[in-house]
Order: structure tokens, then sequence, then C-alpha cells
């Protein structure tokens, strides 16, 4: 299907925004439905807030761990004891998974948040096609809706 605008999440036409996974259109939210469309710059996710704190408690419990490795190894436990490589790489994963949580929950970038009834629901502009046309689709979408704003500078 051809849409005016598209991103990997939704894709715009001439009967609405289609909500998209794997390019197939699981969702139609029809434009007489949208109640605001706001082109502006915010947290990519949702929940950031709650992916934040997972991301924190993550990095917390890789330091604890990292922390009571070292002070086996270096520490006062008596020298015939034996770690195995595997005991030494157990922080590296949950340190990972927290830096990558913590980054995700604070990127910022183009969104575009639209409100329908008591739904909100926040779609990122990253991989917008047509590349770098954000006013235009804004213009597409006040054509459409006469809901679309910008919050952008």
């Amino acid at each position: 299907m051809f849409y005016a605008f598209e991103t990997p999440e939704f894709g715009l036409d001439e009967n609405g925004l289609h909500r998209l996974r794997s390019r197939f259109a699981f969702e139609t939210i029809p434009y007489p439905h949208l109640q605001q469309a706001v082109v502006k710059r915010g947290k990519s996710v949702q929940n950031w807030v709650l992916l934040l704190i997972v991301g924190i408690c993550c990095l917390t419990i890789a330091v604890f761990i990292a922390y009571r490795i070292l002070d086996f190894l270096f520490g006062d436990a008596p020298t015939n004891l034996r770690i195995e490589i595997h005991e030494v790489a157990i922080p590296v994963f949950p340190a990972f998974i927290g830096v990558s949580a913590i980054w995700q929950a604070l990127k910022e970038t183009d969104i575009l948040e639209v409100k329908t009834g008591r739904r909100r629901i926040v779609l990122p502009l990253d991989k917008l096609r047509p590349v770098g046309q954000l006013r235009e689709l804004q213009q597409y979408l006040l054509a459409r809706t006469g809901a679309a704003t910008s919050s952008r500078g």
C-alpha cells in the first residue's frame, strides 16, 4: 500500500492513520476520530519513567554483583576458593540491559502525538519517509483533521 507519509510504526493516506506492524496495517484511525495531532520533540517511548526505573534497577544490580565479585577476589576470602569465568561475566548482562534501558528512556526525538478519545498514542518520527518532511506532515494533517498543531521551535 502507498502512504503519503510512512514510518515503521504508522502510515498516512487518504483514509486515515494506519498503525503498522511489519508493514501490515493492524489498526486504522479515520481522520474524523483524531481529536488532536501534535508534532513535537519528546520521549519516543510512552512509559519512559517505568523504563528508566527498570534501567536504574538493572544497573544497580550489576554494580552490586560486580562489587561482591571484586570483594571476593581482592578481599579477605580464603585463597583456595575458585571463581569461574561465567561468574565474572554475570554483571555484564544486567549492566548492558540497564544502560540501554536508561538510554532509551532519556532519548528525545521528533514524535507525532495523537489523541483519539481517551487514548494517547506516541509515534516516533525519526524514520519518517519522505525524509525531513515534518512541516509537510503538519500541513497534511491540518488539511485532513483541522486539529494538527506543532510545538516545535
